[in-house]
């Protein structure tokens, strides 16, 4: 399965979205394509997976980057997040922009939402700012945590 994921990955990076198929996915991992349909039943599966991974390395990254800025103003936590964020996300800046398209709204799965309510949830440990969080209701977050206002919907 790992092999699947990385050779999508690396198609995607450098050949983008509209060329990665199952065939040049398992031709890429060396796998058969039986072998590929074994694990993900479809190409938007692998992408699904894919963007899990990211979306999970991502919330790593910036749980820490949030933590090592513990106690800064949030001016200086803000510029913090958003810089170290961009450094985190450069390792597989090809790779981002075509996932970032491929997530439409209709495509989220629990694990984007998840995701989302976890960085909703940092944000709220250090102070954002009330126009990026919803409080109105704290008890439907994690933990008594707000979660992340969908940015479509005022």
């Amino acid at each position: 399965m790992e092999a699947i994921i990385i050779a999508a990955t690396r198609v995607i990076e450098r050949d983008g979205l509209e060329r990665l198929t199952t065939t040049r996915i398992a031709e890429i991992a060396g796998v058969s394509i039986g072998s590929l349909y074994q694990y993900f039943d479809s190409r938007e599966a692998i992408l699904g997976a894919i963007i899990d991974r990211q979306l999970d390395a991502m919330l790593v990254s910036f749980r820490q980057i949030v933590d090592a800025l513990a106690g800064l103003p949030l001016e200086a936590t803000i510029r913090g997040v958003l810089f170290g964020l961009l450094d985190a996300s450069r390792e597989h800046e090809r790779l981002h922009g075509p996932l970032y398209e491929e997530m439409s709204a209709a495509r989220r799965t629990d694990c984007h939402a998840r995701t989302l309510d976890a960085y909703a949830w940092r944000w709220y440990r250090v102070g954002a700012p009330d126009n990026v969080l919803d409080r109105s209701d704290l008890s439907g977050g994690r933990d008594g945590a707000p979660t992340a206002r969908d940015p479509g919907k005022s």
